[in-house]
């Protein structure tokens, strides 16, 4: 298995680098990796090059980088996905397996059966972890772009922000009862922008839904 880690694009600007100080740490003390061996560092920006290093000491790691390639991992379209706040480390979870599905973005949602509501003032140091989460979690999956993950936006606010976008967005509300099928969206062509709208574990309410038809949004079901 070839290691694989995130790094700034400057860290990137010639063909010999020093690399930063906590993937030196991970390469020289925790993984006891040596001169000759190879690793993949890639950007999150959709590309990779693998890099053979050259000096391994505890103070300093350096790299000599072959050539960027742009490899064919994810998804043809950009996904979004627009979810309750859940309680506890779900939403850990949740933010880790979506990054290894290939999402471009990941939305938080005040809903009004959310169970879980964090202060405001706590959100920063709190996204800061799950973007952590998402760089831990593509440089495990093979991934090259990295999610963004933003705080909580009540429902009605975040679906007037995605439907003044300019750029075509199609939105989709997971409801139990909803008359759709994923099939009738994605079928015979998947719509470039895809935003999938996930409710809190009691559902959206009659009103919320009632939201996104105003907006346009296709209410599906799963089976």
């Amino acid at each position: 298995m070839t290691h694989r880690f995130l790094v700034a694009s400057r860290a990137l600007s010639s063909r010999e680098v020093t690399l930063p100080d906590d993937v030196a740490r991970q390469l020289s003390r925790v993984l006891r990796a040596r001169a000759g061996e190879r690793i993949v560092l890639f950007t999150g920006d959709g590309s990779e090059c693998e890099a053979e290093l050259t000096l391994v000491t505890p103070a300093r790691v350096t790299a000599r980088l072959g050539e960027a390639r742009a490899p064919a991992t994810e998804l043809s379209g950009e996904l979004a996905v627009a979810i309750a706040v859940l309680k506890g480390e779900k939403l850990d979870w949740v933010v880790q397996k979506l990054t290894e599905l290939g999402v471009s973005r990941v939305q938080f949602l005040h809903t009004t059966r959310t169970v879980a509501l964090t202060r405001e003032d706590r959100w920063d140091r709190r996204l800061e972890r799950l973007q952590r989460i998402t760089r831990e979690a593509a440089e495990q999956c093979g991934g090259v772009r990295l999610p963004k993950v933003w705080g909580p936006l009540e429902l009605r606010r975040f679906l007037v922000r995605e439907t003044q976008d300019p750029n075509q967005n199609t939105i989709c509300c997971l409801d139990p009862t909803g008359p759709h099928r994923f099939r009738d969206i994605l079928v015979p062509t998947c719509p470039p922008r895809l935003t999938l709208l996930c409710g809190p574990e009691g559902g959206f309410t009659p009103e919320e839904l009632s939201q996104v038809d105003d907006v346009g949004g296709h209410r599906v079901a799963l089976g």
